[in-house]
């Protein structure tokens, strides 16, 4: 390690989060320190600058400079300053690269609601729109609210709640100023949702958490809030009372002062206009402890070369130093980040970085690596069909430790419709704003160790937008989280409850991913239905799909004997009991109740439990174990019983089997049948005299290989 006078102290280069366009009036910048300022320069580090500004920190929208637009095609860069350091600037590698704005709206496809609907809510979230654009939200002919779409996203916030009962719609246009665009400006509605309560009724009490609140956190989960109503905090103790609008019905809120360092309490509740006659949810109160030590960051090992380091084990908000054979970068953590990227200098192969975050005067353990070699990654390639207005673009052939970014090259031009994204395996699922457009061509790029942008050897042609058939549920288990659907490549599939109506989960499914998430674990026999969305367009609801059971039991039906025939009748070896639970986590267990009730001979017994599908898949798992004699008198069985071998034995063998955790898997041990097996080998006293096997005696033959699996 260098000594303190060795330590050269430098800057993290902040990060431009992507997309953005010739419409975007500011940028969003992550990971500059508090009271930096951010310069973003227009083609290289000594171009002109577009930005100049002091930030809070972490994460801060910065406006351009007056008179000054992004111009289509051009890389931006960035670095910051402080009284102390200086950052390098972007690599030319992760350069944020403008976007055009559309020339035809027709070539624009609709935004699309991340938000649900209700009754009453004043926030809404609007996806898949041209970064930049201005998203205006009506009901008829009621303007409610505007909001921009930085990075192809608006998260409006309305002066009076949605009326129940009609359609609420997001419509697309130029920001002011811009140069007009041909045809109409492109929308889309849903139907306004009636609140998930009676009249008169409170709505739900809202959840803090997980993680728990503690001392110093400058942002607190809440989730089970009613999509577009307001959040109340009441910090009592300290005098502070905060209140937010939710577009989700899970948030990070974002305080504006920390939690008190020694601890506290406060009260969280959700409410919206009196006009919809729902009373406020009851109060949550939780109380938080003192601020603790933050966790040891985890750097993932970057390669020889690269200039970017992936960290998780984040804690929002924390001050962040990355050590890097001896100079030492600072930054801070994005609130309620607890994974990201660095960008810091490029790495030499073989030198140690080391990370550590400091929050509320405490200081982490160091979290270590090493940089390993350079590599060579090949060309990714878009997983196709890829369709008009898909939300998702799936990206395969990834090295893991790559970024990866999306581009599309229409009417307009060639522009990233993505932000960069870390990819920790060999395939990612992607975001793109705005949606896919017609006959564009999707590639993708990913940079991984400093060598510069590898792009995709052939793009996907966008496909026109077959019809939208309704959804089919094609798994549902207890306990899970998840359900799998057959739906199309880029879709956004609802899941409901049939009986009430209500919306459990959500999801964008791609050509590698079928499954949509719930909120909270499936019940068994609960019936279920989805629907899909894309182009403004919305499915007929699917069939009904009841939820399997998660967890299976194969029962022995009946004891199974083996005659010792040296002994009398009833002086025998039992298999009594024999339980194969199987669950959809893919932990098993084998329990076997065995009784040897012979005098004279020990019994080796072979047990197995074989599952079959008529599919001819098949599992198998095995029993070994040896019993003693009954018979406390006989030297020879009192060896075995000294070293712990008894006459009867109730015994549990766990295990795990992880291709339970697949759907096409467990649906089959969910239709299976099974088989109880077993062989006993049998000992007579002294151990020269032992019988002979008589396997004509055993109704069931033993298996061709007791300990093979066919999962």
């Amino acid at each position: 390690m260098p000594s303190p006078s060795e330590v050269e102290m430098a800057l993290c280069v902040p990060r431009i989060v992507g997309p953005v366009s010739g419409w975007s009036s500011s940028l969003l910048i992550e990971g500059a320190v508090a009271g930096a300022t951010v310069v973003v320069r227009d083609g290289s580090p000594t171009g002109p600058d577009l930005v100049k500004s002091s930030v809070g920190g972490g994460r801060d929208r910065v406006p351009l400079l007056p008179s000054v637009q992004l111009s289509p095609g051009r890389a931006l860069f960035v670095a910051q300053i402080d009284a102390f350091d200086t950052s390098p600037w972007t690599s030319p590698d992760l350069a944020e690269v403008v976007g055009p704005p559309p020339v035809d709206w027709a070539k624009v496809p609709p935004p699309w609601f991340r938000s649900q609907v209700f009754a009453c809510g004043r926030a809404v979230w609007v996806e898949g729109c041209v970064p930049g654009a201005q998203v205006s939200i009506s009901v008829g002919a009621l303007p409610l609210g505007q909001a921009v779409a930085d990075e192809g996203r608006a998260r409006a916030r309305l002066g009076t709640g949605f009326p129940a009962g009609l359609v609420a719609r997001a419509t697309l246009s130029a920001p002011p100023g811009a140069p007009g665009i041909v045809g109409a400006p492109v929308s889309t509605t849903t139907p306004v949702r009636a609140l998930p309560v009676p009249s008169g009724a409170e709505l739900p009490a809202v959840v803090v958490g997980p993680p728990r609140p503690e001392g110093c956190d400058t942002s607190i989960v809440v989730a089970g809030v009613v999509d577009g109503a307001e959040v109340t905090v009441d910090r009592a103790d300290e005098g502070i009372v905060e209140v937010a609008l939710f577009d989700l019905d899970s948030l990070s809120l974002r305080l504006g002062t920390p939690l008190d360092p020694r601890g506290g309490r406060l009260t969280v509740a959700q409410a919206v206009s009196a006009r919809c006659e729902v009373r406020p949810s009851p109060p949550v109160t939780v109380e938080w402890g003192p601020a603790t030590q933050p966790p040891t960051p985890t750097p993932r090992p970057p390669c020889g070369g690269s200039p970017f380091l992936y960290v998780e084990n984040l804690k929002g908000g924390a001050a962040l130093t990355i050590d890097v054979g001896g100079t030492v970068f600072r930054t801070v953590v994005p609130p309620a980040t607890t994974a990201t990227v660095f960008e810091v200098a490029p790495m030499a192969e073989g030198v140690t970085v080391s990370v550590t975050q400091q929050a509320c005067g405490l200081a982490s353990q160091p979290g270590v690596t090493t940089v390993g070699p350079g590599m060579v990654s090949q060309p990714p390639t878009v997983a196709g069909p890829l369709l008009r207005c898909a939300r998702v673009v799936r990206v395969t052939g990834v090295t893991p430790g790559a970024l990866v970014r999306v581009h599309a090259r229409g009417v307009a031009g060639s522009s990233p419709i993505s932000p960069w994204v870390w990819a920790g395996s060999t395939s990612v699922a992607i975001e793109v704003s705005p949606s896919l457009v017609e006959d564009d061509e999707v590639s993708a790029e990913q940079t991984v160790c400093g060598g510069g942008p590898v792009t995709s050897d052939r793009p996907e042609v966008v496909q026109a937008l077959p019809d939208l058939l309704p959804v089919e549920i094609a798994f549902a288990f207890a306990t899970q989280r998840s359900v799998t659907v057959v739906a199309l490549p880029g879709a956004l599939v609802r899941v409901f409850r049939r009986v009430t109506g209500e919306e459990i989960g959500w999801g964008l499914v791609d050509p590698e991913n079928d499954r949509v998430r719930v909120d909270a674990p499936l019940v068994e026999g609960e019936v279920l239905f989805a629907v899909q969305h894309l182009c403004n367009q919305r499915s007929e609801d699917g069939p009904d799909h009841r939820v399997r059971p998660g967890r299976r039991t194969f029962l022995l039906p009946q004891p199974k004997t083996w005659p010792v025939t040296s002994e009398p009748v009833g002086h025998d070896v039992t298999w009594r009991e024999c339980a194969l639970e199987c669950r959809i986590d893919g932990v098993y267990t084998l329990r076997g109740l065995f009784e040897n009730t012979a005098e004279g001979a020990s019994a080796d017994i072979d047990a197995s439990v074989r599952l079959t599908h008529p599919s001819g898949w098949q599992l198998e798992r095995t029993m070994t174990l040896l019993l003693a004699a009954d018979n406390d008198s006989n030297p020879s069985n009192d060896l075995l019983k000294q070293k712990g071998y008894t006459s009867k034995v109730d015994r549990t063998w766990p295990g795990l089997e992880p291709t339970f955790r697949r759907p096409d898997v467990w649906s089959l041990v969910l239709d299976a049948t099974a088989t109880f097996q077993w062989l006993v080998a049998l000992s007579t006293f002294p151990e020269s005299e032992a019988d002979d096997v008589d396997e004509d005696k055993d109704k069931d033959p033993p298996p061709p290989s007791p300990r093979s699996s066919d999962a």
